[in-house]
């Protein structure tokens, strides 16, 4: 569980760093596995780190388009 909180800091880490990184985590299904991640747990802590992570993929400009970010609001 620990490991799994730790990638998922990772990810958010790397994602706000650059547009480029940012991309390329989501052209290889990172995003993607965050949000399926997100709905598949109950772990509040792992929650908390998703959200954050999730967010930290907005923070590069230009901004990702709506398309993508998308699946996160249902």
């Amino acid at each position: 569980m620990e490991i799994q909180e730790q990638a998922v800091w990772c990810l958010g880490n790397l994602a706000s760093e650059s547009v480029n990184i940012r991309d390329k985590i989501i052209g290889l299904k990172g995003l993607d596995k965050l949000i399926s991640l997100l709905a598949k747990t109950d772990r509040n802590s792992l929650i908390k780190h998703i959200v954050w992570a999730i967010t930290s993929f907005c923070r590069p400009e230009p901004p990702m388009a709506w398309e993508i970010i998308k699946p996160v609001n249902k």
